[in-house]
């Protein structure tokens, strides 16, 4: 396998591919520690998903790093790094509803970028059909939904989600920043790594 030209470092490609990674890490390992009877577990089918996540730690801790892709007087991430050019791009994704949540998320756990930069994603909202929406880059259900593959929603949060197919709003926004916020803000510094991701024994190679 070779990268294709021209050369750039994608930042949210680069965070969902991390976030993929660290998901099928920790289901492989859940598998592969079930009783035989549960689902038929065989120990070379063991084996196998253990190899699965041996390979997902592999990729994911080669030398994988978030911290050039941050701009410091923003305190976001830019949209990515130009390989050819070598120049970190000036614009920036900095919107809770959208795949940059995942980027950040992911940069954040790994230590790789302050804890602050979460509360620089922009929650800006408008009133449709009724209620408040979080307003995306483009409006698409995809920016809502994509980061619900890997981080859990709770409702009355303010990821966006909750009048889907309405503009996909968020409602029942509590306090200046909202209970996402606090909730993430207050996971990281309890250094509780199950809560940090939003699910269980997701794990970064630097947390242990």
């Amino acid at each position: 396998m070779a990268p294709l030209d021209p050369l750039f470092v994608s930042t949210v490609d680069s965070g969902n591919l991390a976030a993929c990674l660290w998901t099928l890490k920790q289901a492989a390992l859940a598998f592969a520690a079930e009783p035989a009877s549960e689902r038929g577990l065989t120990p070379e089918l063991a084996a196998g998903l253990r190899k699965i996540a041996e390979s997902c730690e592999r990729f994911s801790s080669a030398r994988w790093i978030f911290s050039f892709l941050y701009q410091d007087d923003r305190k976001t991430l830019s949209v990515g790094y130009d390989v050819t050019a070598q120049r970190l791009e000036q614009a920036s994704y900095d919107l809770l509803a959208s795949e940059a949540r995942i980027a950040a998320f992911v940069a954040i756990a790994k230590g790789d970028i302050p804890q602050d930069a979460w509360l620089h994603l922009g929650r800006t909202h408008t009133l449709t059909w009724g209620g408040r929406a979080m307003l995306s880059w483009t409006g698409t259900m995809f920016e809502y939904l994509m980061p619900l593959l890997w981080m859990r929603h709770r409702p009355g949060n303010d990821h966006g989600t909750e009048r889907g197919g309405r503009g996909s709003s968020a409602t029942g926004v509590r306090g200046p920043q909202g209970p996402a916020v606090g909730h993430l803000r207050i996971r990281l510094l309890r250094g509780k790594k199950k809560w940090i991701t939003g699910m269980p024994r997701l794990e970064s190679p630097n947390w242990r």
